[in-house]
């Protein structure tokens, strides 16, 4: 049987009935998304994002999404421009001038993927102007843009909206589901053994979502760890398009271990490519949708002498330093040559 969205644990009815529209080719143009909180809903809108646009997508022997194509690595790894997602950003609500940016690139073609996918987040959260403004645009969609709305209950949102979409909810999972997956989580296993408490009151204060289970696990540590690991991307990644070669080259020789270093390479080289994404996009639209560079003004300042071919250029070089570091190269060999191509390409634009 064919493997859908592996990586979505449970939830075998999303799993059945979105993705054999996918695979056909016979999928809605809108999805509203309701689950609580850490139930799965973003897993869902990324698996089903990377399936849309899977050139293995018809192929009933590949997993769906496949994970190997070009097209998949980019939007699993939330690098693809063609995926754009719309939240509150720290706000009380997503408002009418929101929409209308959404909107204002709705026509659009797609950069690199065969379908653009907008995900709102909270979409509970918009406010009615913000709704109304979106019912065209959730009814008569471009043919290449798929919508999904993620929302903890979908009766907060107008029965306008939700009679333009179709419904999927995620399910509630057993304790044995939820203990499996933590399972798979590095570090999970030990603190079964040194702290069987704090694994138990992690299962138990779940309530069938994954979420929930992991802050419980790994509470404040794992969230200082990620601030600290995106400081040090934006770092590297204003070096890259800034063209500041020796300070990229000091950088890693700090950041990235000589020795068995490649876990450390790996999970910063996602942030990175996060980062250069954020500044590419933002090279095209100041209100591009970002992750890392939230202080507009400063990424504006920053990119405003940079050519968008030469951002590009960084992060063509970024994604290949991910592929090449999946085949477990030597990590600062790897990194060094990113600086390296970087700086090739910043000479080359410069002739």
């Amino acid at each position: 049987m064919r493997e859908i969205f592996g990586d979505l644990i449970g939830n075998e009815a999303i799993k059945h009935n979105l993705g054999a529209t996918i695979a056909d080719g016979t999928s809605s143009h809108a999805y509203i998304i309701e689950g609580p909180r850490g139930s799965g809903k973003r897993t869902v809108a990324r698996l089903a994002a990377a399936a849309l646009s899977c050139e293995n997508r018809r192929n009933g022997d590949a997993p769906l999404p496949c994970g190997g194509c070009a097209s998949c690595r980019k939007i699993l790894r939330g690098l693809s421009p063609d995926v754009i997602t719309v939240s509150t950003e720290g706000k009380a609500s997503i408002g009418v001038n929101e929409i209308r940016e959404l909107k204002a690139g709705l026509y659009v073609v797609p950069n690199d993927s065969d379908m653009r996918v907008y995900v709102i987040e909270e979409a509970d959260k918009m406010t009615v102007q913000a709704q109304n403004s979106l019912l065209i645009s959730l009814e008569e969609p471009p043919e290449f843009v798929t919508f999904f709305l993620l929302t903890e209950d979908a009766t907060a949102l107008l029965e306008t909206v939700r009679s333009r979409s179709t419904v999927l909810r995620t399910e509630i999972l057993g304790r044995d589901a939820v203990e499996k997956y933590l399972l798979t989580l590095p570090g999970a296993e030990g603190i079964r053994k040194r702290d069987p408490e704090k694994f138990e009151d992690a299962l138990s204060g779940s309530r069938g979502s994954i979420g929930p289970a992991k802050d419980i696990l790994f509470p404040s540590e794992s969230g200082k760890k990620v601030k600290a690991a995106e400081k040090k991307a934006m770092e590297f990644a204003e070096y890259l398009i800034t063209s500041r070669i020796g300070d990229a080259i000091t950088w890693v020789l700090s950041e990235i271990p000589a020795k068995k270093g490649l876990n450390v390479a790996k999970e910063l080289i996602g942030y990175v490519a996060t980062a250069v994404r954020d500044l590419t996009l933002l090279m095209k639209s100041r209100n591009a949708p970002v992750y890392l560079f939230t202080d507009r003004d400063r990424a504006a300042e920053m990119i405003a002498s940079v050519p968008p071919a030469y951002g590009a250029a960084v992060f063509e070089n970024v994604t290949v330093a991910m592929d090449r570091l999946e085949s477990n190269v030597s990590a600062r060999v790897c990194w060094f040559e990113l600086v390296f191509s970087c700086e090739k390409a910043g000479t080359n634009r410069n002739k």
